[in-house]
């Protein structure tokens, strides 16, 4: 008995690809600012402000929401860096500035260079409850940040 090979036929590609290396694409957020946990002492709320990008931004907008507790609570004042940003004598949330008190000193006032960290500070009639608050802040760049508790 003889065996004989027959050749098949069979289609090869003619083109192969060897895989390369592609880079992964490097996410950049629009929003390179943070905050901190919102810190309650006394009559004080306290909330870092972090700013992660290369250039200053500055704060155009501040709403703050807070339970009505007591009846008497109210928003006495708003400092960034220090300085005060708002005086506000407001005693009914949500507070929302600078719609319902304008500004207070200047642009500069509001403003957090590159890479720097900086305390916003609420200033209150009374004692504050420990939770039910929720702070925003808008910035020039069009960056809005919101933290609640």
């Amino acid at each position: 008995m003889t065996t004989t090979a027959t050749p098949t036929e069979t289609d090869t590609p003619a083109n192969t690809s060897t895989p390369t290396d592609t880079p992964t694409p490097t996410v950049t957020s629009s929003c390179a600012l943070t905050l901190g946990g919102i810190s309650i002492s006394g009559q004080e709320i306290d909330i870092i402000i972090t700013n992660n990008g290369s250039t200053l931004v500055t704060i155009t907008g501040i709403n703050i929401n807070w339970p009505d507790t007591p009846v008497s609570q109210m928003v006495k004042e708003v400092k960034f860096r220090g300085a005060t940003i708002v005086n506000a004598s407001d005693p009914q949330p949500p507070s929302d500035y600078p719609s319902e008190k304008d500004w207070k000193g200047t642009e500069s006032d509001r403003a957090l260079e590159a890479f720097d960290s900086q305390l916003l500070e609420f200033l209150f009639e009374n004692n504050l409850q420990s939770s039910g608050y929720s702070i925003t802040i808008t910035f020039d760049n069009g960056c809005t940040l919101t933290e609640s508790n």
